[in-house]
């Protein structure tokens, strides 16, 4: 590495550093298409342009992205509820009638977490964070699988397959979930949600940055 690279940085870089990171981390996602990830990289660019990079552009491109939205229903209340990432190009919820079933309520997904009880024709409730053996609920028959937000941070594992497999997963907040008690006992519900895909542009932040060696100026 360079003395450049090499060398501590100073209070200033520190602070303009943390700024960078809070100010990116502050939407609750950057999902390429959406305008948290539109704000994300314009606020690069602008940066790296305050930062002397004269040449810097934003490359446009087309993508597919899913759009979900729906509501969950239970003794004639409802509250919103959210399609997951698709398995592959399948979306769950897409083109289907309303699903109905009752829920039981298996935390973190474990065997031990549904004791007595059976999962198959059921909607499995469990926790967005901790529930690595969600597919479980799914090769013991259930119908669905409705994951409930929290404050913790989530573990690092995949809520969704690389295949096309028809595994309805859906997502309500922790507000929500504890308004209708869909940790508590079991209860009847309707999930009606539809999604479908939209073509998104998106964009690459793209800089020219010169080498400093006069021989590598051109790279």
């Amino acid at each position: 590495l360079s003395p450049v690279a090499l060398a501590a940085p100073d209070a200033a870089a520190l602070a303009a550093l943390h700024k960078d990171v809070a100010s990116l981390c502050r939407a609750p996602h950057r999902l390429a298409g959406s305008e948290e990830a539109e704000a994300a990289g314009r606020y690069v660019a602008e940066r790296l342009r305050e930062n002397g990079i004269d040449q810097v552009m934003l490359q446009p491109f087309l993508l597919p992205q899913s759009r979900s939205e729906g509501v969950l229903r239970a003794n004639g209340n409802e509250i919103p509820v959210y399609g997951l990432r698709a398995n592959l190009w399948h979306l769950p919820g897409a083109g289907r009638p309303p699903l109905r079933g009752r829920t039981l309520y298996a935390g973190d997904g474990d065997p031990a977490a549904y004791g007595e009880e059976r999962p198959e024709g059921r909607i499995v409730v469990l926790e967005y964070a901790t529930a690595r053996r969600w597919r479980d609920a799914f090769a013991m028959g259930a119908r669905a699988v409705v994951f409930v937000g929290s404050s913790a941070t989530p573990e690092a594992f995949p809520r969704y397959e690389k295949i096309s497999a028809d595994l309805p997963r859906f997502y309500v907040s922790e507000a929500d979930a504890e308004a209708f008690a869909l940790r508590g006992a079991p209860r009847d519900i309707e999930i009606d949600v539809q999604n479908a895909w939209a073509q998104e542009e998106a964009h690459n932040v793209l800089a020219w940055i010169p080498g400093t060696d006069a021989r590598f100026d051109l790279e």
